[in-house]
């Protein structure tokens, strides 16, 4: 057995992976209030942050540069999935946007990033002296352009949606954005703009932050657990 299946930096990839799809698998089917458009954003970007760190994972210990290339271009392409439901996620508390289509050009660039080598060329295995590696393609540079004005984007509508936010409300949301706002900013330093200038040494710092997002969304579902005892609580007691 590969012993890189099961050692620290797997076993903290697999729990991410884990926490998140428990969280997006709550958010898709919990019944206790109305699956809203916010909630359903929420879920999507957590099945991208899954599909993400679960191809690092694999790419972790996977000796196949086939099986290296297409989880290392699906960890890529998973990005923009998660970038575009958090965006649509963070806008939808100041702005009305459609979401449809965000969501089909969303698609197109998963697509071009999934299946072709634009942005990805192929992946490294890795090996007894070395982690696993990227080649990138020639369109590298524009796809991390693209997902940095997406994140730049997000941070500033979640900042300013908690530096406007009052009472009750903002209590609801300081640390869930706080949380988000810290794990985007890790991964855009360390898996968007370093790799552009050839440091590929911290991607890890990026993929173990994936942990503050799901305490982030874990965080929703504690919140709307809490508000809802409270609004029971008041009405037996009213």
């Amino acid at each position: 057995m590969n012993q890189r299946i099961f050692d620290i930096q797997s076993i903290i990839l697999i729990s991410s992976t884990i926490l998140n799809f428990l969280v997006f698998l709550y958010l898709v089917f919990n019944k206790s209030r109305s699956y809203s458009k916010t909630q359903k954003h929420l879920s999507i970007a957590t099945l991208g942050v899954s599909l993400w760190i679960l191809s690092s994972w694999i790419n972790h210990f996977s000796d196949d540069k086939l099986i290296v290339t297409f989880f290392t271009r699906m960890a890529f392409s998973s990005t923009v999935l998660t970038m575009i439901e958090l965006f649509l996620f963070s806008s939808s508390f100041k702005f009305k946007f459609k979401s449809f289509p965000f969501r089909v050009f969303g698609v197109l660039i998963f697509i071009l990033t999934q299946f072709s080598d634009l942005v990805v060329k192929e992946g490294i295995p890795a090996t007894t002296y070395q982690s696993e590696g990227t080649v990138y393609g020639d369109g590298f540079a524009a796809w991390s352009i693209l997902i940095l004005i997406m994140a730049i984007f997000l941070i500033a509508t979640l900042v300013s949606v908690l530096v406007s936010a009052k009472g009750v409300k903002k209590a609801q949301i300081s640390l869930i954005f706080s949380l988000f706002v810290l794990s985007i900013a890790l991964v855009i330093i360390f898996n968007l703009v370093l790799p552009n200038f050839g440091i590929n040494s911290f991607i890890f710092v990026g993929q173990y932050s994936t942990f503050i997002f799901a305490l982030g969304s874990a965080w929703v579902i504690v919140q709307e657990k809490i508000y809802s005892l409270k609004y029971i609580l008041s009405n037996i007691l009213a």
